[in-house]
């Protein structure tokens, strides 16, 4: 048998209960066999069928969107869909479409905020760590990529 040790929140008692091996404690007064599953709403068991071409169109929009907003108007974007990007980068049509988006880029480019550069150079960052850990890696995508690393810049515009 096992023993289990739980400690009470309200005081400092110690309490240890015995219990078999095949129950789990789930709670101060409850245990369930284990490899049985507690009963709940039907509603959790409800799964909704995606379309992989729907989820794409609106994944590359996403991509697209931000990138050019980031690189144009220098404008932030918000964590979740930093990594929304980067889980897209897994992709190689999503790496296609990221580095057409990058060959707009084809003379030296000003970003006014800090932070924007520094999130695309986060997203250029796992791309090449992508190249890394698979056997192919996409030439086109990397040269762009150096391209880009040498025309975005940013300049601190505060002066007195």
């Amino acid at each position: 048998m096992n023993r289990a040790r739980q400690q009470q929140q309200e005081g400092s008692a110690l309490e240890v209960r015995e219990i078999t091996d095949n129950y789990i404690q789930i709670g101060p007064d409850s245990m369930i066999q284990a490899g049985t599953k507690t009963s709940k709403p039907d509603k959790d068991n409800v799964y909704e069928v995606v379309d992989p071409e729907e989820n794409f169109q609106s994944d590359l929009e996403l991509l697209q969107d931000k990138m050019r907003l980031m690189i144009h108007d220098s404008a932030l974007v918000h964590l979740n869909e930093k990594a929304q990007i980067i889980q897209m980068m897994h992709d190689s049509k999503m790496r296609q479409f990221m580095t057409e988006i990058l060959q707009e880029i084809s003379a030296p480019k000003s970003i006014e905020n800090v932070e924007c550069i520094r999130l695309i150079a986060d997203i250029l960052r796992f791309v090449l760590t992508l190249f890394v850990h698979e056997e192919g890696a996409d030439y086109r995508l990397l040269s762009v990529i150096l391209d880009v690393s040498q025309n975005l810049f940013y300049v601190n515009n505060k002066r007195k």
